[in-house]
C-alpha cells in the first residue's frame, strides 16, 4: 500500500489539554484508526536552539525528546499532520511517501 510516514519531534514533559502531548496524540492516532504508531524516546539529541541533550545522571529527568512515528494511509497521515496544526501544538513534523504491507490475518479495513 502506498502511505505516509510521519515522524513528529516533540519534549518528553509537553502539556497539551492537561495531558502529555504525546498521549494525546497517541489518543487521536487510535481515534482516527491508526494502529501503526510507536513512540521513541531520545537517548542524546540537539534541540532547536543548539543544546545537546544526553543520556546521564545529571541530567534532568523529562529533559529529553520523543520521536512519534506513525506509518499510516496517506489520507489518516494528512488529517494527523493538518489536526497538529489546528491545535497548535509544539513539535516538528516530517513526512515520507511509504510503500508498506501489512502482514497479518486481521483485515486491515476493520
Amino acid at each position: 500500500m502506498e502511505g505516509l510516514e510521519v515522524k513528529i519531534f516533540l519534549g518528553e514533559q509537553l502539556k497539551h489539554r492537561g495531558e502529555l502531548a504525546h498521549h494525546h496524540i497517541l489518543k487521536f492516532c487510535h481515534e482516527l484508526g491508526i494502529g501503526g504508531v510507536s513512540v521513541f524516546r531520545t537517548v542524546e539529541s540537539i534541540d532547536r536552539k543548539g543544546k545537546v541533550h544526553e543520556e546521564s545522571f545529571f541530567e534532568s529527568a523529562g529533559a529529553h525528546s520523543l520521536m512519534i512515528m506513525v506509518i499510516c494511509r496517506k489520507e489518516k497521515g494528512m488529517t494527523l499532520m493538518e489536526y497538529l496544526q489546528e491545535e497548535q501544538l509544539p513539535c516538528t513534523i516530517a513526512s515520507y511517501p511509504v510503500n508498506y504491507r501489512e502482514i497479518s490475518k486481521i483485515d486491515p479495513d476493520t
